[in-house]
């Protein structure tokens, strides 16, 4: 891949209070992952007398964030379980479970930047802001409202097919360089190579898209969103509606406009890994 190199950038410090309030964020049970290490342990450590070398421990991962792992340890560190659940149509729903330590660095460093994400992604993306679902459906049922009587409006509605699992990375990574540096050494540690995936006795490796179970995944994935949501809106500016919730799509506006939204996701979706 053509990705940019993370040495010109500076990671943002996790301080300890935010470690321990993102430790405290896993649900009770949470699987452990490769390394067997669950959350629940970590914290029983940290609660021992009160101590706190667990905990100085724990906050001396910032050495994972700053990029100072070497890169042989990527595979296994970025490594996840598989386990495929039944699907009421007969398929399977693969769920990958990654390690306790790759999660929690993950949820730290998306708190830090959860501000300047919904500055960034507002109002075309709600993903990252409370209660975005609720805020698309509000959106259509006003806008429906509005031009219920205009038969030239239509709305429509669009979903990609596996979109997290196909997104590029190279694409991701060039965008968070260039937006969120400050978190680019971790996610280009995560993302520059590929990891492994293990399911039963068998191994395969994780080559494409946002890996789940990725506290940063949906963020990540978002970023790649992004690209074509600001095509959209520089070629069909006009649209009274360009929003998204993560790979769902909704488009509203005169049907010329719709139809030219149409006809640009289709072309340019597949360039970065979104198809419909």
């Amino acid at each position: 891949m053509d990705i940019p190199s993370p040495c010109d950038t500076q990671q943002v410090y996790v301080d300890s209070d935010l470690v321990l309030k993102k430790l405290r964020s896993f649900p009770k049970g949470s699987a452990p992952g490769p390394s067997g290490t669950h959350a629940s342990h970590l914290l029983h450590a940290i609660r021992i007398n009160n101590q706190t070398p667990a905990l100085d421990v724990l906050t001396d991962f910032n050495h994972l964030s700053a990029g100072l792992v070497p890169l042989e340890v990527q595979p296994f560190l970025s490594v996840a379980y598989l386990i495929g659940l039944s699907k009421k149509d007969g398929g399977i729903r693969p769920i990958a479970i990654g390690d306790v330590y790759r999660r929690l660095t993950g949820k730290c460093l998306f708190s830090s930047i959860l501000s300047d994400a919904n500055t960034y992604f507002l109002p075309s993306q709600c993903v990252c802001a409370v209660g975005g679902g609720e805020a698309v459906v509000h959106a259509w049922r006003q806008i429906m409202e509005e031009f219920a009587s205009d038969p030239d409006f239509i709305g429509f509605k669009i979903d990609f097919v596996n979109a997290f699992n196909s997104v590029k990375r190279d694409v991701f990574l060039k965008e968070c360089h260039q937006r969120f540096p400050q978190i680019f050494k971790w996610v280009h540690f995560c993302y520059s190579q590929h990891s492994y995936i293990f399911f039963g006795n068998h191994s395969i490796f994780s080559q494409a898209g946002v890996q789940q179970g990725d506290p940063l995944g949906p963020f990540l994935f978002c970023l790649v969103l992004q690209v074509l949501i600001d095509k959209l809106m520089e070629k069909v500016p006009d649209l009274v509606l360009n929003n998204w919730y993560m790979d769902d799509g909704s488009l509203f506006g005169k049907s010329d406009d719709v139809l030219r939204a149409w006809n640009i996701v289709k072309t340019e979706g597949p360039h970065l890994g979104l198809f419909f």
